[in-house]
């Protein structure tokens, strides 16, 4: 007898089939019957659900909420990619097999394998998936590994989570994935409408106890992703999503998910009770029945806003953080990637009303501090920024990315309901060995660069201006002290290091990527990703030499040609010369003034002469100043520093210069534009700015090194010259005007340009305005190419611009349609829910006065607003107090067992909540008249509106400590407060109080009128406090006369001086100096408005313009402007 030979590639697997596409037997095929509802026969009640065909259209309907959850994607992990070449997959608990289906139609080169106890798949699939009926929990004999599996709605179905965990670790391949898609155990609210009472609450238990009852293990997130680690898996990516029980949110996304939900749960609630409650918990089906009924409605309650947790667990990924079900952020994709990030990132994220928040907030262009993002992310590492990348677009979150912050436009570099990536924190700076490169990350400043080459002698092609971020000007092209021989900045990078729209990390150079290499430079780098790095090439530099010029705009007509004839002629000529021209209107001459800069990057011997490219300028007569400058970089960088805080816009369109008659025919239109700004300003700040950069043909030409950049600019077709309009002004009602004026002024100069054929029409990308197309100007050629980048290295449109509407979609709130609430009744509910907070939605009517909002108490008209702006300065003047204070919350002994603790006039509860953490056994009362405080806060702390002036309804002798600060200006009578004070604190108890003396000073002896402003603001509060019947003027005796009176004894007072800007040289008094110049900035015009503008009957202009004083005075840091805290603390005797 011939010996049978045994097949060596047969798999254990195979030997369930019936035939290669299907090993459905039909010996299974048989079913059990309970309770009206059928049921899998092989391993006869492992499983209990049913198999029936209600249950089976229901795992279909349930299959589309998944793919809704996915962006129509069957998971995230990449072998769902059309491209990722899977070879065989495994699906768990395959069902139906719609899943299974559906992969193996998309992906024909894969072979898909479904496993399932019951045999309800269909007969006719597709040639490359088959159908096993076996339990998972037995022993797995696959003789050939998978490159991914997917598991979905396994939970309480698994006996030995870990046991099944470790079959998949054992069944993959090394590298392959593993999906587990599932939805928790228990279901949520973030504000409170679910209660425990809820059929629906109950439901989620019992069938909890139920599952484990009959041997299924109860399993939540964390700790299938503990069990991950555990078995061996790596780089775990842990992605939570929301499935809301009905169609009660009113993001669209969010209700069609609700909808889904509702459909699917609904038809889902019988089939998943009828046998657990049955076999488990020994309820008849009447009983299971009457109890769904209440269940039903709580699902269809759309004042109950509940939800499914939902989530997707990945392997073989850098991680993701999960999205914690606690977060009391309201549902939309942005706050969802908020919470994700905090997981990874716990110290790394900045949420609003905090002090990090509101100091990443702070950019060069006041209209962008006005754009208020989810939350920023500050990214420490390249990898860091890799994990930001796939978790933004795994969730489809929108985002923007800031280096410098630099951009003029709101929106520029910062995103309103979305994440802005903020790169501060990526600030290395690295010089090769050979001095021929310069490592730098985005995260830097252009001064911290030239500080750190100039010892060196070294320089790179970079910005000119000190504060302007590294990675925006790059990326825009990068205009340069040193482009008439070396082009601009992104012609001078030597490689770039990207974080791709997938998450991946890869370089761009000539040689490597060299596709990317070129987009990105004058592509629009955030089309294709994330610069963590750039390489610049570096030379030998010393010392610049420069002449400003300023003449009066009467010899306009003198000094325009003679420019316009160094760009022409003398720039081609000497290639170490660079210069620009701005023509501005100055108050002071009371007429315009022209400033004409002169660079040259070697220093003419003997140094006072002048390089003979620049001698006609320097000849004309007339000049109100002239000034040489010999020195390093960043002493010329920061000569020409824009400040912080203005609002600003910028337009810029290129022209040719073939025609020096041309820019002097510019000038009436600037002239006629700047005029009816000013008269609309009425008073208040208003600068414009024409400025004139030459595009000379030598700079066209080293344009091209290293294959040209996208902007295709053509040499034969220069010299060009970018004519720029900037304009900064202060008073937000202007913002409109500015912009149309700004967009019809470069429109008109492109019209005159065109009708004397000198148009070209190139838009220089860093100093577009809001409303322009940069790349629609770009070759048709260059366009293509930049869309085939596109194409390759974002394929899924991730990192794409989004329109309008989704850059403003709102979040989860509540659908007054569905819930039957208004919009307000809905916001004033989601501040009140928490049980630990007090605050009444009655007191949500604020007042109203010049634009800014007061709160509305029937007692007391507070002087300060209490709106986002001044909150956000509350919280920054918590950071400079803490700081005056060395890091401590208070000064007194206290002792380290405070048992009640009262905050008078929290604000927004900074202090406090500070408080109540440090100590956590202690009862801690903030007391307040505005509702400012947030809802989710410690839990032994609560906040109390209240007028602190009326009677205290405390118990005498009741607390351990009171704190009182900021409080000038909201008392009638202080000694009162004291005695209050006084009787409310147990015996040995302390209080302590910080005001300021509001009497600022500058030390600068030569600052003669910036005093004389400081003293007339000063009085100007002491007579509105005087007016009103509450004093500004406490700091002069006032607290310690009070508590003396009161009883107090160990009084102590102490004075500390406040720097106001970053003027000090000490590292600590310069850091705290920025963060109260910073609250200064977001205060002074809310502090002004009342008692100067309604109290003294001052006009908006008239305060606006002393604001515009005090704001200048305190931004120059040469005046050294500082005022005086003044803290007072004492102790109840014993």
């Amino acid at each position: 007898m011939a010996v049978v030979e045994a097949d060596p590639v047969v798999r254990s697997d195979e030997q369930d089939a019936a035939s290669s596409t299907q090993s459905i037997s039909s010996s299974i095929l048989s079913y059990r019957e309970e309770n009206g509802r059928t049921y899998h026969r092989y391993k006869e009640g492992k499983y209990h659900l049913p198999n029936d065909e209600v249950e089976n259209e229901r795992l279909d309907l349930q299959h589309h909420l998944f793919l809704l959850t996915f962006s129509d994607k069957l998971g995230l992990a990449p072998s769902i990619k059309p491209d990722s070449k899977v070879k065989r997959v495994l699906d768990l608990g395959t069902g139906t097999g719609i899943w299974a289906i559906d992969f193996a139609d998309e992906h024909p080169e894969a072979e898909v394998v479904g496993i399932d106890l019951s045999p309800i798949q269909p007969a006719f699939v597709p040639p490359n998936v088959r159908f096993i009926i076996d339990d998972i929990d037995e022993e797995w004999a696959y003789a050939e590994s998978f490159d991914y599996i997917h598991s979905r709605m396994m939970t309480f179905s698994i006996k030995d989570w870990e046991e099944y965990i470790r079959k998949i670790f054992k069944a993959l391949t090394p590298g392959g994935y593993i999906e587990i898609q599932e939805v928790s155990g228990s279901i949520l609210s973030d504000d409170g409408t679910l209660k425990k009472t809820h059929a629906l609450t109950k439901w989620f238990t019992l069938l909890s106890e139920a599952f484990v009852k009959l041997g299924g293990a109860a399993i939540e997130f964390d700790g299938i992703k503990a069990i991950m680690e555990k078995v061996g898996f790596v780089d775990i990516v842990d992605t939570r999503f929301k499935w809301p029980v009905n169609p009660w949110p009113k993001d669209k996304k969010y209700k069609e998910l609700g909808t889904w939900n509702n459909a699917n749960s609904m038809d889902a609630i019988e089939s998943l009770t009828m046998a657990p409650f049955s076999r488990a918990h020994g309820w008849s089906r009447d009983e299971v029945e009457m109890f769904l009924v209440d269940v039903r409605k709580d699902l269809n309650n759309p004042q109950i806003h509940a939800y499914n947790p939902m989530v997707s667990q990945l392997i073989c990924l850098p991680a993701l953080a999960r999205l914690s079900s606690a977060t009391s952020y309201p549902l939309n994709l942005s706050n969802d990637a908020c919470a994700a990030l905090g997981e990874e990132f716990p110290s790394d994220v900045a949420y609003p009303n905090t002090t990090s928040y509101t100091l990443a907030n702070n950019y060069w262009s006041h209209r962008q501090s006005e754009v208020h993002p989810d939350c920023f992310v500050n990214p420490q590492t390249t990898k860091d920024v890799s994990k930001v990348m796939k978790i933004l677009t795994c969730l489809d979150a929108p985002f923007s990315v800031k280096s410098g912050g630099h951009t003029a436009f709101a929106n520029g570099s910062n995103i309103a309901n979305g994440v802005t990536i903020d790169l501060q924190y990526l600030n290395n700076i690295t010089v090769s060995e050979d001095r021929k490169t310069v490592s730098i990350a985005p995260g830097n400043r252009w001064i911290n660069v030239s500080e750190t080459l100039d010892p060196l002698k070294l320089a790179v092609v970079g910005g000119r201006v000190a504060n302007v971020g590294v990675g925006g000007l790059i990326l825009g092209g990068g205009i340069s002290y040193f482009s008439g021989s070396k082009g601009w900045a992104c012609d001078n990078v030597r490689n770039f290091e990207v974080v791709v729209a997938s998450g991946e990390i890869v370089n761009a150079s000539p040689d490597t990527n060299a596709d990317l290499y070129w987009a990105l430079r004058g592509g629009g780098g955030s089309n294709f990703g994330i610069v963590t790095r750039f390489d610049l090439a570096s030379f030998e530099q010393g010392d610049l030499w420069s002449k400003s010029l300023i003449h009066p705009g009467a010899l306009n007509t003198t000094v325009i040609p003679l420019f316009h004839n160094l760009t022409v002629n003398g720039l081609p000529e000497d290639p170490d010369a660079h210069s620009f021209f701005v023509l501005t209107y100055q108050p002071l001459f009371r007429g315009y003034i022209a400033l004409t800069s002169l660079y040259h990057s070697t220093i003419p011997s003997p140094a006072e002469s002048i390089p003979p490219v620049f001698s006609p300028l320097t000849e004309i007569l007339g000049a109100i100043s002239n000034q040489t400058v010999v020195a390093n970089i960043s002493t010329h960088s920061k000569l020409i520093d824009v400040p912080y805080g203005s609002r600003q816009t910028w337009w810029n369109v290129a022209v040719s210069a073939k025609s020096a008659s041309f820019f002097t025919d510019i000038l009436p239109l600037y002239e006629a534009r700047n005029l009816m700004l000013f008269e609309a300003a009425k008073g208040s700040s208003v600068v414009p700015f024409l400025v004139f950069q030459p595009l000379s043909v030598n700079i066209l030409r080293a344009m091209q090194k290293n294959g040209g950049n996208t902007f295709g600019l053509d040499p034969d077709k220069g010299p060009l010259m970018l004519v720029q309009l900037t304009t900064t002004w202060e008073d937000p009602k202007l913002d409109k005007l500015v912009e149309d004026s700004s967009e019809e002024f470069i429109s008109n100069v492109g019209s005159l340009a065109e009708d004397h054929g000198l148009d070209n029409g190139f838009v220089y990308m860093n100093y577009a305005g809001s409303k322009q197309e940069v790349q629609q100007h770009y070759s048709e050629e260059n366009q293509q190419r930049l869309k085939k980048v596109v194409d390759k290295w974002d394929p899924e449109g991730k990192l794409a611009p989004m329109s309008d509407d989704e850059q403003t979609r709102q979040g989860i709130a509540i659908d007054p349609e569905v819930a039957g609430v208004d919009d307000d009744s809905a916001a004033d509910a989601k501040s009140t829910h928490s049980s630990v907070a007090s605050v009444s939605s009655s007191i949500y009517e604020y007042r109203k006065i010049q634009g800014r909002t007061y709160q509305s108490s029937h007692t007391t008209d507070y002087w300060a607003p209490n709106d986002d702006r001044h909150v956000e300065a509350f919280d920054v003047a918590h950071e400079w107090l803490t700081m005056m204070l060395d890091d401590k919350l208070y000064v007194p002994p206290i002792g380290e067992n405070p048992q009640r603790i009262l905050d008078i006039g929290t604000g927004t509860g900074i202090w406090v909540i500070d408080m109540a953490d440090k100590f956590p056994s202690a009862e801690v009362i903030g007391v307040d008249i505005s509702p400012t405080q947030p809802s989710w806060i410690p839990p032994n702390l609560k906040f109390q509106i209240d007028d602190a002036q009326l009677d205290w309804t405390f118990e005498p002798d009741s607390f351990d400590f009171i704190h009182i600060r900021y409080m000038h200006g909201a008392f009638d009578d202080w000694h009162r407060l004291y005695r209050q004070m006084f009787k409310a604190l147990k015996p040995g108890g302390w209080f302590q109080h910080i005001e300021p003396d509001i009497h600022l000073k500058c030390d600068n002896a030569a600052s003669v009128a910036e005093n004389e402003t400081f003293r007339q603001w000063a009085q100007l509060f002491y007579d509105a406090g005087d007016k009103i019947g509450r004093t500004f003027n406490i700091t002069n005796g006032l607290m310690q006369d009070s508590a003396r009176d009161a009883g107090f004894e160990d009084i102590a007072h102490k004075v500390h001086t406040i720097p106001l800007g970053e003027w000090p040289k000490e590292a600590k008094r310069k850091r705290q100096g920025q963060f109260v110049g910073l609250y200064m900035d977001l205060s002074l015009d809310g502090f002004a408005l009342y008692p100067i503008g309604q109290i003294l009957g001052w006009s908006r202009e008239e305060v606006d313009v002393l604001v515009g004083k005090m704001r200048a005075i305190i931004r120059n840091p040469k005046h050294l402007a500082s005022g005086d805290m003044h803290l007072v603390y004492g102790r109840k005797p014993i």
